[in-house]
């Protein structure tokens, strides 16, 4: 094992246990610094990589020819920001003095409006789940909770039943950097899980993981995002269909219907008012859609 790998290994770990990171999340840091570390080595023509001798110009270089590769600039930005983290653990370990990645900008990346879906359509979903078995059940509870909560899709996998407080309405959840916080259900979506969990004790054990497969298994990242992207696929035609789709609509149908900015970045569990930000967008844009369609002066042709 090379000495950039045993480094990666301590680094796996911070990320890992100090930053609490999804493994996930972890994987791609480690490919990103992996990528750039054969880059360097070429690069600089070096047998192996040499820490303390990278700087600013190589690592500009190595973003250029991402660039050339044609990588996306949240895709060459993401890995500037692996490259930042990385040199910033070094610095903490005493293995560099300075951090050669701190002064350099991330490129500039336009922000992609998310894809919401109607209110209208959010009724047809649940529609589309009326059965009475045991996957008609899950799968409405697992939309339910999506579409009412907005939580992300590690977090509503990490829901283990205790976790759930019927009668004030609560669940506990487990966000980014492992920080708990509180989420409410309304009364549907309490029904859901109720009839769901019923169903579900009557071939399994009532505790442990929330949702679970037939084979009494916690449901893993790819098998909700199945289940939720086959459901939304019979309403709509929309694209990048996903969990995320529930948890954008169910932020922007708060913003559209009044609530406050801040109490929507609490209950998404948002660290930055600023990513919260992007549902005013959203409004605006439904804002201006209405307007160019009703008023009679919007539009240049009628001047």
């Amino acid at each position: 094992m090379n000495s950039l790998e045993k480094i990666l290994m301590g680094f796996e770990q911070y990320l890992s246990n100090q930053k609490g990171y999804s493994p996930n999340t972890v994987k791609a840091y480690l490919r990103d610094l992996r990528k750039f570390g054969n880059f360097y080595k070429e690069y600089a023509n070096w047998g192996k990589i040499k820490l303390k001798k990278i700087d600013k110009i190589g690592i500009r270089h190595f973003l250029g020819s991402l660039l050339e590769e044609g990588y996306s600039n949240s895709t060459i930005s993401r890995k500037l920001s692996s490259i930042k983290t990385f040199f910033k653990y070094l610095v903490m370990q005493d293995k560099l003095k300075h951090n050669p990645a701190a002064i350099l900008k991330n490129p500039k990346v336009e922000k992609k409006l998310p894809e919401v879906l109607s209110e209208e359509e959010i009724q047809k979903i649940f529609k589309e789940l009326e059965g009475n078995d045991f996957y008609s059940k899950r799968n409405r509870a697992i939309l339910e909770l999506f579409y009412i909560t907005g939580i992300r899709l590690s977090e509503l996998i990490d829901i283990d039943v205790k976790n759930i407080d019927f009668s004030k309405k609560e669940i506990k959840i487990k966000g980014k950097g492992k920080k708990e916080r509180i989420v409410l259900i309304g009364d549907r979506a309490k029904k859901s899980l109720e009839h769901y969990l019923h169903v579900r004790s009557q071939r399994f054990r009532k505790k442990g993981p929330l949702f679970i497969s037939n084979r009494n298994q916690r449901l893993s990242h790819s098998m909700v995002q199945n289940i939720v992207k086959n459901i939304l696929s019979k309403i709509t035609e929309k694209n990048n269909l996903s969990p995320h789709t529930l948890r954008h609509s169910f932020a922007t149908h708060l913003i559209n219907n009044g609530a406050e900015l801040r109490a929507v970045q609490d209950l998404l569990g948002h660290e930055s008012l600023s990513t919260t930000q992007i549902y005013t967008h959203i409004k605006l844009n439904k804002m201006r859609e209405l307007y160019d369609q009703a008023h009679p002066h919007a539009d240049e042709r009628s001047v």
